[in-house]
């Protein structure tokens, strides 16, 4: 009887360890998100990984599956390898995104993660967003072509020539063109200022 209870808990524990690798260690390219992309990981990988490539003036342009374009390019970049996945780690980046009626948005930052195997890009640090004749600026964006939004949070200020506003948050969809302006607390209220 022992020897039985012994066997059960071995195979219970090679489930167990089984059922936790698949959850957190087995990662697919597909199933890397933006919201993976920390410092922290950034920043370990940079110190292992010694095969990164540095790159000058890199210069992406993709056509995409809706009939639009993106173009992104920058400065300085980082070719970067995290679980498999190949990242670009970019400084002094411009991107600009051309949907399938010719309209374009333009975007700024001085540092932005680019997923060479969606498109999806993160942005950070002064970023500066201009459509038509709005200007929005912000210290946080990310660009998911999967889920075809443009969201664009952390001090953001939307600043048209009808007026000023400052949310917490604001979404675009890119194929609907509908905007969602909210804040991280539902208490809290937007602001805004008309000229």
């Amino acid at each position: 009887m022992k020897r039985f209870i012994q066997v059960i808990l071995f195979f219970l524990i090679i489930l167990i360890f089984f059922v936790f690798y698949k959850t957190y260690f087995d990662l697919k390219e597909n199933d890397y998100e933006l919201n993976t992309l920390t410092k922290e990981n950034l920043k370990l990988e940079k110190v292992s990984n010694k095969n990164n490539n540095i790159i000058k003036n890199l210069k992406y342009e993709v056509n995409l599956v809706n009939g639009g374009e993106y173009i992104i390019n920058s400065d300085l970049s980082e070719i970067l390898y995290i679980d498999g996945v190949e990242i670009v780690s970019m400084k002094n980046v411009f991107a600009k995104y051309v949907d399938d009626q010719g309209r374009e948005i333009k975007i700024n930052s001085e540092k932005a993660f680019f997923l060479n195997s969606n498109y999806n890009t993160k942005f950070e640090d002064n970023i500066i967003i201009e459509y038509l004749d709005n200007n929005l600026f912000g210290q946080k964006l990310d660009l998911n072509f999967e889920k075809n939004t443009l969201k664009i949070y952390q001090d953001v200020i939307y600043n048209s020539k009808y007026g000023i506003i400052n949310a917490d948050n604001i979404e675009v969809d890119l194929i609907s063109k509908k905007i969602s302006i909210f804040m991280n607390n539902s208490e809290d209220k937007v602001k805004i200022s008309s000229n």
